[in-house]
């Protein structure tokens, strides 16, 4: 394995990184060689940069992360000179290695059953006898908007604060299921003056560059991911936990009437709840970046 440290302690799989990509790495010169890690590795600073990640290693690297600098951040970069069949071998590659990965990384399904099962449902932000403090009704609000946009990200309006104080033991999803974080059209109408202005100051002082190509390309994965059909509806998931393991979900399915499935049932139930378990991987990492927002955008 050829691996090189840079300045952020990173090492990477530069051989197995252009495999992917159709580079034959073994059989190139040494400065040829030298040359691709020196470019990958700066790819990989300003990736660390630019996601608040400066200082981690490679190793330390969060398995999501390393496939999303991987598979999506330099993949422009690395099919520049590609033809269009060798996109589309690199593309199935590219799929064939998220799908082995991500296989073998439970990280992902257990810290969103984690919010899902903890912080998604949190009441009880302030206790009865603090009702009357306005301090700690403020950071108990601070507390709730962090596990709200942990969840929606700028993807749906938290409520205000005045709603906040109304109902403070209400929990990220009661909110929800009661509609009360809805704004009105009024309030509607003037966030999105509030948000032109902004997107205005920040373009002309500090010539922001929104990439809306990414962001389409994001939403498109986002819903074809929740279209795309494999038996089982990850709208199901939406608010639940997703089972860890098949075993988990097959007895959820069979409810002890294991004898009126065959082993082609099971084999069958086995292979959708393979597929849709890479979907819902996959749909988090989507979401995660449309939490971060830091993949649309950047700063000049």
């Amino acid at each position: 394995m050829d691996t090189e440290k840079n300045s952020q302690k990173a090492v990477m799989n530069y051989s197995e990184i252009c495999n992917l990509y159709g580079k034959d790495y073994a059989n190139k010169t040494d400065n040829g060689k030298r040359a691709i890690r020196k470019t990958l590795s700066k790819k990989l600073d300003k990736y660390l940069e630019k996601n608040g990640l400066s200082g981690i290693s490679w190793e330390e690297l969060p398995e999501l992360r390393r496939i999303d600098f991987i598979c999506y951040e330099i993949k422009k970069y690395m099919l520049r000179k590609k033809s269009d069949s060798e996109k589309e071998e690199v593309e199935k590659r590219l799929e064939k290695y998220i799908r082995s990965t991500l296989k073998t990384d439970d990280n992902v399904l257990l810290e969103r059953n984690k919010f899902i099962k903890g912080d998604l449902f949190k009441r009880d932000y302030v206790k009865e006898r603090d009702m009357t403090s306005l301090y700690i009704k403020e950071k108990a609000y601070e507390k709730f908007l962090q596990n709200w946009e942990a969840y929606f990200g700028t993807r749906r309006t938290a409520p205000t604060f005045e709603t906040f104080s109304e109902h403070p033991n209400f929990s990220v999803y009661d909110y929800v299921m009661t509609n009360l974080s809805e704004p009105n059209e009024f309030v509607d109408a003037e966030k999105g003056i509030v948000q032109s202005i902004i997107l205005q100051v920040l373009e002309e002082k500090f010539s922001l560059k929104i990439d809306y190509k990414k962001i389409r390309e994001c939403l498109q994965e986002q819903q074809e991911l929740i279209s795309e059909r494999t038996g089982i509806d990850l709208s199901d998931f939406e608010y639940e936990q997703f089972p860890d393991t098949f075993e988990e979900y097959w007895e959820g399915v069979i409810h002890g009437r294991e004898d009126e499935y065959t082993e082609q049932d099971k084999e069958e139930i086995h292979e959708m709840y393979d597929k849709t378990r890479e979907k819902m991987i996959r749909l988090s990492l989507v979401k995660q970046k449309m939490v971060s927002l830091k993949d649309f955008y950047t700063i000049k």
